[in-house]
């Protein structure tokens, strides 16, 4: 199992990062597929974290930074019908941890689902009542 594998000849990708290799290596569950979009009201952040329980994913607002992480453990157990001896055990663990920034955010208002493996959070917006934009002058 290599890490940082050479190029294998796609010199599309110059980055380890997107050799197969390295990916398997660290496991399913440490890259989680995200989807954000923008609205005038509200950011809606879209997570694929399939395999987890709702109980076990955790969602964080703090100093415009929203934290999602999840840990979920499986155990497996085979035994002996006639001895009751285990003939195998297994135990695994998968976790995950993404961090994103969100400014102008109402924490208080922050909803989110968690259905069939995708996690929707929706962030709305504050409202200023001030219009940020302005025409800037080139000196």
């Amino acid at each position: 199992m290599r890490f940082f594998p050479a190029n294998r000849g796609d010199r599309r990708f110059n980055s380890p990062l997107f050799d197969s290799d390295w990916f398997d290596a660290l496991g399913p569950g440490h890259f989680v597929k995200t989807d954000i979009r923008e609205t005038d009201d509200a950011y809606t952040l879209e997570a694929e974290i399939p395999g987890f329980n709702k109980e076990n994913i955790k969602i964080d607002y703090d100093n415009n930074i929203l934290t999602l992480s999840g840990v979920e453990e499986y155990e497996s157990d085979e035994k002996d019908k006639e001895t009751g001896n285990y003939i195998r055990r297994e135990r695994s663990t998968q976790s995950f941890s993404r961090q994103f920034v969100f400014q102008n955010v109402k924490p208080t208002e922050i909803k989110a689902t968690y259905k069939d493996g995708v996690l929707m959070v929706n962030l709305p917006k504050e409202t200023t009542g001030e219009s940020t934009a302005r025409k800037i002058e080139i000196e």
